[in-house]
Parts: C-alpha cells; sequence; structure tokens
C-alpha cells in the first residue's frame, strides 16, 4: 500500500494551518517543547509537545498534531529554532542591560552597618 503524495497546495494549507496553531502558543515554546513521533502501525506520526501552565497552577502537557509528512516536519522545527533564537537574542540584550544597570547602581549593602539608615543605628 502507497500513501498518497500530498499535493503542494494541500501540503501549504497544511502548513498554514500548524502555523497558527502553534504562532497561539509561541511564548511558551520558546523555552520548552519538543517534536516528537508515535507509531500508528508502521508510520510514523509526528507531534509538537509542550507543557501548558493553567492559572490554578496545574501543568498540562499539551501536542499539536503534525502528521507524517517530513517537510511539515522540517519546517516546524525550522520554526521552533527560530523563536528560540529570537528569546536567545532577548535574553543575551536582557543581560547586557542588567550589567550596565549593575554598574551604574553602587551594591547593595556596600555602606557599614550601624552608620545612616537600619536598625543599628543609635541615638545619643
Amino acid at each position: 500500500m502507497t500513501l498518497p503524495v500530498p499535493t503542494d497546495v494541500s501540503l501549504e494549507i497544511r502548513w498554514t494551518t500548524l502555523q497558527s496553531k502553534i504562532g497561539a502558543v509561541c511564548h511558551l515554546l520558546r523555552s520548552q517543547g519538543s517534536i516528537t513521533f508515535k507509531r500508528v502501525g508502521e508510520r510514523r506520526v509526528w507531534r509538537l509537545r509542550f507543557f501548558e501552565t493553567h492559572p490554578s497552577g496545574r501543568r498540562v502537557q499539551r501536542s499539536i498534531h503534525i502528521g507524517t509528512d517530513a517537510e511539515l516536519v522540517r519546517r516546524v522545527r525550522f520554526l521552533l529554532g527560530l523563536y528560540r533564537g529570537e528569546f536567545a537574542r532577548e535574553a543575551a540584550a536582557l543581560a547586557s542591560l542588567a550589567g550596565a544597570f549593575g554598574r551604574l547602581v553602587p551594591a547593595a549593602g556596600s555602606h557599614k552597618m550601624g552608620q545612616g539608615y537600619g536598625p543599628r543605628r543609635t541615638f545619643a
């Protein structure tokens, strides 16, 4: 039995659907999530797995069905790389900003205890 090869149009329609589903949870996928497969008979069915935290604090594992098409798997991997690369650039920018801020503000606790403000201040 041979599987029908998807036409370019059907592949693009499925890709558009996947992009919108993944885009809705991109804030979660910047720091977590993976592409896994599950065997269904002789086929590998791919999916994107990640965790979502409910307002109650409970974590729930979610998945987005990718399918059996290797091209869709490749595109999802690429999209995840873009999200995570963007996150890494943002984190690096924030780290350098924090370093610059740290150089501008004197270190907390650099004053001597007993002088100025604090619980050990004595009055004569």
